[in-house]
């Protein structure tokens, strides 16, 4: 589900700016964390959490700050990115409606590789009981000293 949220608000963006936004919208995430020394499975289903509660409360800071280079983005860029990912969550509110809101989000399972890509499946339990889950792609960044979405 958030895969292909990303994949389709990628392939809404005007063809020449794609390349340059895509680093960003495939991140999908947000808030700050502060470095602790490294990636690890905690940090990476803390940070897809946040990215997926970013992602049902409209939070389209949270999810900038989880995107790969959006550091690099001008101003003009950013915008353009955020309204972008702003339209896209306007959609999800329409499916919490349905649901009747969220009872929870949780990190249900995690792999990590050796380098540093985390795979996570985050649970979103509904109001009404159901539940859905939904399978992220974190990449350590270095530069920020916290776990980004990764570029597909």
């Amino acid at each position: 589900m958030f895969s292909s949220l990303f994949s389709s608000l990628v392939s809404s963006i005007v063809p020449s700016s794609r390349k340059l936004v895509l680093g960003l919208i495939l991140a999908y995430a947000t808030l700050t964390l502060s470095a602790c020394g490294g990636p690890s499975e905690s940090e990476a289903k803390d940070v897809a959490v946040k990215l997926v509660t970013a992602v049902y409360h409209n939070d389209v800071k949270t999810i900038m700050s989880y995107l790969p280079n959006q550091e690099q983005l001008s101003s003009a860029e950013r915008q353009f990115a955020e309204s972008k990912i702003g339209e896209m969550l306007e959609l999800n509110q329409s499916m919490l409606v349905i649901y009747g809101g969220i009872d929870s989000i949780e990190a249900v399972a995690c792999e990590l590789n050796d380098q540093g890509v985390a795979t996570v499946t985050v649970r979103t339990t509904f109001n009404d009981g159901s539940s859905k889950d939904g399978t992220l792609k974190l990449t350590w960044q270095e530069e920020v000293g916290h776990y980004v979405v990764q570029q597909q």
